[in-house]
């Protein structure tokens, strides 16, 4: 007996369960806090790898009752695992008592940012939002956007360039997502004044900023600046820590908190650890400032002979330039409430080396303005048909005038669920995923957004005619779309062309379909030999009763696998029936 296919009922299901799980529990509740991540302190791996969470929460919790939910605006993953649970001078710079989780990702996560939900069965939940990011790869070329001084001063922009009175605007920042969100960097470094004047109505401003900041596709990397007043309590509970350090791969970044001295002592010392790790390559310092001059950057670091950084970047002075060449680099940029100005920086991996032009071409070839009069936007995308999961097919349209390529550009699309998913042109497919209970896919796609030009990026469903053969397949063994359909067997060997496909035989050679061959008893063993097809899972599975739908898995044969196969089952049962499963 030969079963050929496999339905996805049970996977639907679960993901709609997990994903109201997640939507039910943002916050925290009963004394549980997530310290590390947060949205001004992302946490970077990759799909299938480890990345750590610092919590806060009562003494003697169990080990094993840890639970870690990501999830995006549209849908869950809810198979991260807990690999490790340590609890002492774990958080804030191992200066606070609390836990740290390794957590290891979903291998089919994602490369994209993600909200971090922690649970344990005896102290709740949190949820922290833009905590977690994942990339395809961290040792590889990226680059990123230096956004220094957004200084938000009130709710709209009251001049064209998007300006409150007297520095940003919430709203601004509205016309700043979009394009950012097109560009895609690594990370935008934000190195400060993020809220102008933030001492007053504190807890709301914080709100309102971070509400704001959410319609940001890239994470978010961010430290204090002088103008960044409020209470800092808020800020580490709101935005995240002011001073930390991270590593991607050979990659070291740390960020300064020019405002205060909490963590002066850790920082000197953590930067100066970076030297005696071999394994880092490049090293990158973000503060508000590099100086002291106007008394408004107290706690600023400047690097010893020894210890010079690859990079220093810097805000405050709200002007793009070249502070200084040597013995380091230290560039400004800003103000990114002014059309939202930045920089953009590549970064190169050079063999076991870290590159990074931007850093003797600055500010000439690095900066640019996200937005012009009124948030129009210098880089933008328009879609032939909405872009809300109703379509099968669709197309959009990128409009790049600024003279830079982003060649890491992203954009997803969201279309209705197809059996066998969707073939895209004019880009890289880097995920595909259900949403929605089952009933929709998205698509992410990166995208190589070239200089003053259009890029035109399509999708359709692989299998175009809705006959359960993708279109690639029917055009490589028919040449065609029509020649085969959900009802035709061009072999004629009983075998329809779809179940051809989906057992991975030829439809063309009437001698090969999926078939159990021989079944031999010998010395209490039952050898048993089929032969199919080279790319499919094959499932050998046994019952004792016909007619009970009761099948037990004995063996699963992976591809790639041989055309003749077989497979000796130990158990012997009176009635043994056997039948062979494919599945793509």
């Amino acid at each position: 007996m030969v079963r050929i296919g496999g339905g996805n009922t049970m996977r639907t299901i679960h993901w709609l369960f997990i994903w109201l799980c997640l939507s039910l529990s943002a916050g925290s509740s009963r004394g549980l806090e997530i310290f590390r991540p947060k949205a001004g302190v992302t946490e970077f791996s990759e799909p299938g790898q480890p990345f750590g969470v610092e919590i806060l929460a009562p003494a003697g919790l169990s080990s094993n009752g840890w639970s870690v939910i990501l999830g995006n605006d549209l849908r869950a993953w809810s198979n991260s695992v807990v690999e490790q649970v340590d609890y002492g001078l774990e958080v804030y710079n191992r200066s606070l008592v609390g836990y740290r989780l390794q957590v290891r990702t979903p291998s089919e996560a994602p490369p994209e940012l993600f909200s971090l939900e922690v649970r344990h069965a005896a102290a709740g939940a949190a949820t922290n939002r833009r905590a977690v990011s994942l990339a395809p790869v961290l040792e590889t070329n990226f680059y990123l956007l230096h956004y220094a001084d957004p200084q938000i001063s009130g709710s709209n922009a009251l001049s064209g360039s998007g300006q409150n009175s007297p520095y940003g605007s919430l709203q601004e920042l509205s016309w700043h997502a979009p394009v950012f969100s097109l560009i895609n960097p690594r990370f935008i470094f934000n190195t400060g004044d993020e809220i102008d004047d933030g001492d007053v109505d504190t807890a709301n401003r914080y709100a309102a900023y971070l509400n704001a900041i959410a319609a940001f596709g890239p994470p978010l990397l961010i430290t204090r600046g002088n103008n960044d007043r409020g209470d800092f309590g808020h800020w580490k509970t709101n935005v995240g820590q002011a001073a930390y350090s991270l590593t991607m791969g050979s990659f070291y970044l740390c960020m300064n908190d020019t405002r205060g001295n909490e963590m002066r002592a850790w920082f000197t010392n953590d930067y100066a650890a970076a030297f005696a790790d071999s394994n880092i390559a490049y090293r990158l310092i973000g503060q508000h400032y590099n100086s002291n001059g106007d008394g408004k950057n107290p706690y600023f670091f400047a690097p010893t002979a020894g210890q010079y950084p690859d990079l220093m970047l810097v805000g405050h002075n709200h002007s793009f330039s070249t502070l200084q060449s040597s013995p380091y680099p230290v560039l400004s940029s800003g103000p990114a409430c002014n059309y939202g100005g930045a920089s953009l920086l590549t970064f190169y991996k050079s063999g076991s080396n870290w590159l990074c032009p931007g850093a003797a071409s600055h500010p000439a070839g690095t900066r640019f303005n996200a937005v012009g009069d009124w948030g129009a936007p210098h880089v933008a995308c328009a879609y032939r048909v909405a872009n809300d999961g109703a379509a099968c097919s669709n197309t959009v349209v990128i409009t790049n005038s600024l003279p830079f390529d982003f060649w890491d550009g992203r954009v997803r699309f969201h279309m209705r669920s197809a059996r066998y998913g969707y073939v895209v042109t004019g880009g890289a497919v880097l995920a595909q995923y259900d949403y929605a209970g089952g009933s929709n896919t998205a698509v992410l796609v990166q995208v190589d957004i070239r200089s003053n030009r259009l890029t035109t990026v399509s999708i359709a469903r692989t299998d175009s005619d809705q006959d359960e053969m993708p279109d690639a397949w029917e055009l490589a063994w028919f040449g065609d779309l029509t020649t085969a359909t959900n009802t035709t067997d061009y072999d004629e060997d009983a075998w329809l062309d779809w179940q051809e496909y989906a057992a991975d035989t030829d439809p063309t050679r009437a001698a090969s379909f999926l078939r159990l061959e021989a079944l031999q008893l010998d010395a209490g063993l039952q050898r048993l030999a089929w032969t199919g097809g080279t790319g499919v899972f094959q499932y050998l599975e046994m019952s004792a009763n016909l007619f009970s739908n009761d099948w037990k898995l004995v063996y699963t044969n992976t591809p790639p696998t041989s055309v003749s196969n077989s497979f000796n089952v130990l158990e012997s049962l009176t009635n043994s029936f056997y039948r062979i499963r494919a599945v793509r």
